[in-house]
């Protein structure tokens, strides 16, 4: 009996290597469940996934506004962008709750 939640993952449009990896098994348990229930690969990556299918509403909202934030911040500073120090930062800030969605 499967305990995960690999075919709800999995309706989100995640690949087989990124189910693997929220539910800690092997890629190769991953696409043998997949094929013996006859499900097509989804498409590596969850980019072309619709965040409000992967995140509520309040994730959505958060991330919204990192976006926000990211785009405004790299139209004021041309040039080389550090995203990662962004990221962190935003992310410090925002637990700290000194910055809201």
């Amino acid at each position: 009996m499967i305990t995960d939640n690999r075919q709800d993952l999995y309706n989100k449009g995640l690949s087989d290597k990124e189910i693997a990896l929220a539910t800690g098994k092997n890629k190769d348990t991953i696409v043998g469940w997949r094929i013996s229930h006859r499900l097509p690969v989804n498409k590596a990556g969850s980019a072309g996934v619709p965040m409000g299918r992967v995140l509520d509403d309040r994730q959505c909202a958060v991330m919204r506004g990192f976006l926000h934030k990211l785009v405004k911040v790299a139209g004021r500073n041309p040039g080389k962008k550090d995203v990662m120090r962004f990221m962190q930062t935003f992310r410090e800030l925002y637990l700290e709750g000194k910055v809201m969605a």
